[in-house]
């Protein structure tokens, strides 16, 4: 599994994913994101570290951020897009419109 540290200022939250991924982790990384919305009025995700994904990752993110908005809470995601995960997104057919990660890996 990736890594995944989290940290909190005040009333937001920040995350930073780094490594791989992929359904054989989809649990532990499902339980983190959403005990750091659970935590934070405003999270940040900075996935610029993720390097192997598979639909799983993407699916939890879109997940945690319809979560968010139904909790009336601010999801972001910052930082760079490595290869890796944009390859993924584009294996997948995924492209800018499909959701806040597809547009990210869209930029």
């Amino acid at each position: 599994m990736g890594e995944i540290a989290a940290s909190r200022q005040g009333d937001v939250g920040r995350m930073t994913l780094a490594g791989e991924f992929t359904v054989r982790h989809a649990e532990e990384l499902r339980a983190a994101l959403h005990a750091a919305l659970l935590e934070s009025g405003e999270l940040e995700i900075d996935i610029s570290g993720v390097q192997g994904v598979d639909i799983t990752f993407f699916q939890l993110i879109e997940s945690l951020l319809k979560t968010a908005r139904s909790m009336r809470r601010k999801v972001s995601v910052s930082g760079g897009i490595s290869q890796d995960v944009r390859k993924g997104a584009v294996d997948l057919g995924l492209s800018a419109g499909c959701g806040l990660v597809a547009d990210v890996v869209a930029r």
